[in-house]
């Protein structure tokens, strides 16, 4: 079965994905709205891999759950998620439904719970067909089974016919895969798509969506906290905390030289297999800052031993530091003494 992607030509110089000045909130009664992620901006290239890490609640899956209109009624969202032009956060619910399985999908982090239990695993991937349109439901199960071999699950004929409970978790994430490939999308969400599974089976599966992403030139956003997975697959990565970007570069230059105290924290907090470092572990103290109650200046201020005054009174902003590579820090220069963490290639 083939995967071309006949509009991989479209927007050739225009990013596939344009975000800008992107802000989510949630309304609860009583209470003042809880900024979940604020002012975020972005783009993403077709072809690309472009990781998004940080800890949980700094905003990363937030993010793209509005882009797809996922989000609870008492989310607002402002700004722009512009796919080849046309604003994603503008258009009524029945248009961002073709838009959503058929030019975006998504991979989401539990694939037990994203499968209905009561429908057999070819049925869901077929409806992902039939519904766009794209083929009546005897095609759509015959493509159902190509998929399901075209991500690695042996016997693909006799297992579409299998319920979730009947796959394995190794399993059940291919035929996520297979599900969100089944209409050759522009741009794949890939949220946490490696979550609970053993470090082979993860291997396997983010090789799977190299190979598909690939053959369809599609664009790949990798939400993750895994900085391995990152390592060995990004193109660029952009760190979040407290809702807001606070570093961006090409995936080597930022694991060998991070110029932001935070994303140097998660890399110093991780331990290295290849002997490269022979000092202690070292954790980032306290804890990640409420969106009910986030500090008025920088939100890891608290946490940082950069902290001064002017970080407390309001956040940086984010700063060119040298070409390419973005950080937002009011110590961008005293940063700039920092040793690179190891002389190797950065993954």
């Amino acid at each position: 079965m083939s995967l071309s992607n006949p509009s991989s030509a479209a927007g050739a110089e225009a990013p596939l994905l344009e975000v800008e000045n992107m802000s989510v909130g949630f309304r609860a009664r009583g209470k003042p709205t809880a900024q979940a992620v604020r002012g975020v901006s972005y783009t993403v290239e077709r072809g690309e891999t472009l990781a998004i890490v940080g800890e949980s609640g700094s905003g990363k899956s937030v993010s793209a759950m509005a882009m797809l209109g996922l989000l609870p009624g008492s989310a607002e969202i402002t700004g722009q998620a512009r796919l080849e032009g046309i604003d994603l956060l503008a258009l009524k619910p029945k248009e961002l439904r073709s838009y959503r399985g058929r030019r975006i999908a998504m991979i989401f982090q539990d694939p037990m719970t994203a499968f209905h239990p009561a429908f057999t695993i070819g049925n869901q991937i077929a409806e992902t067909i039939t519904v766009h349109g794209l083929a009546d439901k005897k095609q759509a199960m015959v493509q159902a089974a190509d998929l399901l071999e075209m991500v690695g699950v042996p016997e693909p004929g006799v297992r579409v016919k299998q319920y979730p409970h009947e796959f394995s978790g190794g399993t059940r994430q291919r035929a996520m895969v297979a599900m969100a490939i089944a209409n050759k999308p522009d741009l794949l969400i890939a949220d946490e798509p490696t979550t609970a599974l053993d470090v082979t089976i993860q291997a396997q599966v983010m090789e799977v969506l190299a190979n598909i992403q690939k053959e369809v030139n599609a664009a790949l956003l990798l939400i993750t906290h895994d900085l391995g997975v990152v390592a060995s697959v990004a193109d660029r990565v952009q760190v979040m905390y407290g809702g807001r970007i606070v570093e961006r570069a090409d995936v080597r230059p930022l694991f060998r030289t991070p110029r932001n105290p935070y994303t140097r924290g998660l890399l110093t907090s991780l331990p290295r297999v290849d002997g490269a470092r022979d000092d202690r572990l070292i954790p980032i103290p306290g804890s990640p800052p409420s969106i009910l109650a986030m500090p008025p200046g920088c939100a890891f201020a608290p946490r940082c031993t950069f902290r001064t005054d002017v970080c407390d009174e309001r956040a940086a902003d984010l700063e060119m530091v040298v070409e390419g590579h973005e950080s937002r820090c009011h110590h961008n220069a005293d940063l700039a003494a920092w040793q690179p963490l190891h002389s190797g290639s950065g993954s």
